[in-house]
């Protein structure tokens, strides 16, 4: 008689903080530390830092901290209303720009997840025929981030969850077009 036991390894879950949104009371190369001094082992931050740090700046802050850089966003893009560029037409190379620049930054922080910013429709129904070109230029621009980040061992993150007007990955139904992605 065979007798097999399983046991199961209580995890704790790996938060991560957001220094996009916490510690705003500080300035953001302050928020590094911030989050250490209050347990956090990795850090993560949206698409507004490589406008206004350098990679040596984030980088110091990083390092003074302890923490890691588990997640960055493409920059959101630099006309007035840009939540990122994957998504919108007739910014293609706008995208690459801002993905070449998102690459950069996680090398040099470590950091070992990009995540692609889908970008803003203003003022257009999802109904609207742009939506449809929209997706086929997300997918397209998906593929080329995802060649793109696998060159640099970087993993290529989404996220249909947003609730910002006009976004134009707002559910978790769209989520599935990563799926033409090979």
């Amino acid at each position: 008689r065979i007798r097999v036991v399983f046991k199961m390894a209580l995890q704790h879950p790996k938060l991560a903080a957001n220094l996009s949104f916490l510690f705003q009371e500080r300035d953001f190369l302050d928020r590094f530390s911030a989050a250490a001094a209050c347990g956090f082992k990795g850090v993560e931050f949206g698409a507004e830092v490589p406008s206004q740090w350098t990679k040596e700046q984030l980088v110091a802050a990083k390092e003074s901290a302890g923490v890691e850089v588990v997640s960055l966003c493409t920059p959101l893009g630099d006309k007035a209303g840009d939540k990122g560029l994957a998504a919108v037409p007739k910014r293609q190379a706008d995208f690459t720009v801002a993905l070449g620049t998102a690459i950069e930054y996680a090398k040099a922080l470590q950091c070992p997840r990009v995540h692609a910013l889908a970008g803003v429709l203003p003022g257009t129904p999802s109904s609207h025929p742009i939506w449809k070109q929209a997706e086929l230029i997300y997918i397209s621009n998906l593929k080329y981030a995802a060649e793109e980040c696998a060159k640099c061992n970087i993993t290529l993150l989404i996220e249909p969850i947003s609730t910002i007007q006009d976004y134009f990955l707002q559910h978790q139904q769209q989520g599935k077009i990563s799926s033409a992605i090979p």
